[in-house]
Parts: structure tokens; C-alpha cells; sequence
């Protein structure tokens, strides 16, 4: 527990400090709030929370998994990941400390978004911040992987920025196209619930099959590390 803690805080602190990290996590909501309050949805078929809902999605499906693959790849640039190993860090207490941080982030972000959703019942937004929150989850292992395979940090921001826009655009392009939105059901990203209040099993259950496949590789990923 105190290794957890301490990485959390060291993680915190270095996430604080890089600018360029904190611009990413405030640009989705800004904008989604400036094209809902100024733009508006006129499209046959498309809801109010339209941008809401597409600039949400991008944010966990991008910010959340270049973020700490850039993370992960410094601490390895640094040797830091491999001192944590060699005092018998385990890989589920850094992947609490680092994610911790991204996953705070993720619930300050997500409450936002929820937020400019006041039409929608209490209990429906606590919903779609659940999903929300699970997809930061699946994002932050996501990350997670791509940091400790990636061959430096410059390999992992490049490789997380395309998996992250790979992932953070297909649900949006989804929306028009029926065989891009077949293709990306698989994904979490294409999984969150903003609407469909009824039946949301079906898009629970693929978001955590996805955690449970990405918890399995990263375990693999961070012992082939360690060894």
C-alpha cells in the first residue's frame, strides 16, 4: 500500500507539472460545452447531447491512453520503473499509483461532462459516469501497455496517439456509417451509454470483458519487464 501511495503521488505531482498534459484534459469539455451552447444539433436524428456525448468518448478513448503511455515510457526512459522492480514493486501497485491519477482525472472530467447534461434524470447521469469511469479503466490499462512494450517515450506518444484516435474517432464515424459502428461494437469506446437507458447489460458487459483482456496483457506485459 505505502509503494502505491508513494507512486500516486509522485505521479500526481509530475501530472501537475507538464501543462501540455493538464491543456488535453480540459480541451474535450471546453469544446463540448462551446459547440452545445453556441453550435447546437440541427441533424435529423441527433440528440442534444450529440457533441456531448462524441467529445466524451474522445476524451476517454484519447487523453486517457496517451497520457499514461507517456507516463510509463519517461519512468522507463528514466530507469525509475526498473528501480520500482527491483525493490519488488508489483504490478498491480504501480498500475494503482499511476492510474490513480488518470482515473481521478477521469471522475473530475466525466462529472463535467454529466454536467451539461441537466435534462437527463440524477440517476441516468450517475450512469453514464459509471460507463465513463469504466472506460477510463480499460483506457489507462490501454495506456499502461503501450508504455511498457513501447521501444522509448517518443514511440509511446506516437503509438498511443493513434490507438487513442483509432479509438477516441470510431464510435463518432459509427454514427453515420452502420458497418464502422459493427466493426467498433467490440470496443469500449463504442460501448458507453449515453442513451438506451433500458438496456445497458449488453455494453457493460463489453467494457469489462475489455478490462479483463487489457488487465491480462498488462500483467504479461509489466512480468516480461520485470524479468
Amino acid at each position: 500500500m505505502r509503494s502505491t501511495v508513494a507512486i500516486f503521488i509522485k505521479q500526481l505531482q509530475d501530472t501537475f507539472k507538464n501543462m501540455a498534459v493538464l491543456v488535453q484534459f480540459f480541451v474535450f469539455p471546453g469544446m463540448a460545452f462551446i459547440m452545445t451552447r453556441f453550435v447546437g444539433v440541427e441533424m435529423e436524428g441527433m440528440s442534444d447531447e450529440f457533441f456531448i456525448s462524441m467529445f466524451a468518448s474522445m476524451f476517454i478513448g484519447m487523453t486517457l491512453i496517451s497520457s499514461p503511455a507517456v507516463a510509463i515510457a519517461e519512468d522507463r526512459d528514466n530507469n525509475s520503473l526498473r528501480f520500482l522492480m527491483m525493490s519488488g514493486v508489483k504490478s498491480h501497485q504501480y498500475l494503482m499509483g499511476i492510474s490513480g491519477v488518470y482515473m481521478l482525472c477521469a471522475l473530475l472530467i466525466g462529472g463535467m461532462f454529466t454536467a451539461m447534461m441537466p435534462e437527463l434524470l440524477l440517476s441516468q447521469r450517475l450512469i453514464i459516469l459509471a460507463s465513463l469511469m469504466l472506460g477510463g479503466v480499460a483506457s489507462t490499462l490501454l495506456g499502461a501497455i503501450i508504455g511498457l512494450l513501447s521501444k522509448n517515450g517518443q514511440a509511446a506518444t506516437s503509438i498511443g496517439t493513434a490507438v487513442g484516435m483509432f479509438l477516441g474517432f470510431g464510435p463518432m464515424i459509427g454514427m453515420f456509417n452502420e458497418r464502422v459502428r459493427r466493426i467498433f461494437s467490440i470496443f469500449y469506446t463504442q460501448n458507453f451509454i449515453f442513451d438506451d437507458f433500458d438496456n445497458i447489460t449488453r455494453r457493460l458487459i463489453v467494457i469489462l470483458v475489455n478490462i479483463a483482456v487489457l488487465m491480462i496483457v498488462f500483467m504479461f506485459a509489466y512480468g516480461k519487464k520485470r524479468d
